[in-house]
């Protein structure tokens, strides 16, 4: 059992140690991820300058999810199945921006939406199996691309030493 003492001790050092993680939370359809989406080691390359880029930076690990992977993160999307919002930091004040979490969910998208990959190992949307993006009809391709997604953005303003900490508990589950 935890003394008076001690609970305090805890509740001092949580306020001690609390930080002002400034950002914001954002919904962008598919359709409008996949425009700013720079691959990594891919430059920009917009038809319109007023669009900003989601880029992954070098320090991302290369994409490792298998085909079925990315294939039943299709079928979650296409099934309404609430997923884990995107995570990126602001770099400029063009709104550019480094996606940090989420490389492995966002590059899925794109490579279905180019048609590079081939839906398998469904179960629930098993009829799917063997379809790319091209074969959906074109309501439910419109569907796909205007799903929307949660994208934290933390602020441009916001300190090295709080991005790496932030970096460092997203990819490491928090330990420290």
């Amino acid at each position: 059992m935890k003394t008076a003492e001690e609970i305090e001790k805890a509740e001092e050092q949580i306020k001690e140690t609390q930080q002002d993680y400034n950002y914001r939370i954002a919904d962008f359809s598919i359709g409008e991820l996949l425009k700013k989406f720079v691959l990594k080691g891919e430059k920009p390359n917009f038809e319109d300058d007023s669009i900003s880029s989601l880029v992954i930076p070098e320090y991302q690990r290369n994409f490792i999810w298998s085909k079925e992977m990315q294939s039943k993160f299709i079928e979650s999307l296409l099934m309404g199945v609430p997923i884990q919002y995107l995570l990126a930091f602001e770099l400029d004040d063009d709104g550019n921006l480094e996606l940090l979490d989420g490389v492995q969910r966002l590059s899925s998208v794109k490579s279905f939406v180019d048609n590079n990959l081939i839906l398998l190992g469904l179960e629930e949307l098993d009829s799917l199996n063997g379809f790319t993006f091209n074969y959906l009809n074109t309501a439910r391709k419109r569907k796909f691309l205007n799903t929307q997604m949660k994208l934290y953005i933390i602020k441009e303003n916001t300190t090295e030493r709080i991005r790496a900490d932030i970096f460092m508990r997203v990819n490491e589950g928090g330990k420290t």
